[in-house]
């Protein structure tokens, strides 16, 4: 049974509440996150791309996106949560290093 659009974008935005952890979550890198989200389920229904093996390499990831604004967090003066400018820091800093290639379906982030 296909996974609909709705289940996978919600089973993507619990893997960045997951990974976040308690750290919070401003608004505006929330709306960054979801829109990059966003993009990136409509990248996998367009590439029909949404086995199991799929959704598993989206999630992690997201995880990696995740992880890389919580590394920022604290450069940025704010270790306690993840604001716009930790979304805005870490697409930059792929893009530095070229790693965007590892974070499909959400590279090219939005905005960047």
């Amino acid at each position: 049974m296909a996974i609909s659009k709705s289940n996978l974008k919600k089973q993507l935005w619990d893997v960045v509440l997951e990974t976040a952890g308690g750290m919070q979550i401003h608004p505006g890198s929330e709306q960054k996150l979801r829109e990059a989200i966003e993009v990136g389920v409509q990248r996998m229904i367009v590439a029909n791309r949404l086995t199991d093996a799929d959704i598993l390499m989206a999630k992690e990831s997201l995880r990696r996106l995740v992880g890389l604004m919580m590394h920022h967090a604290p450069i940025l003066q704010h270790p306690g949560y993840l604001g716009e400018d930790t979304f805005d820091y870490a697409g930059q800093a792929l893009v530095a290093v070229q790693l965007g290639f590892a974070l499909w379906p959400f590279w090219p982030l939005p905005g960047t």
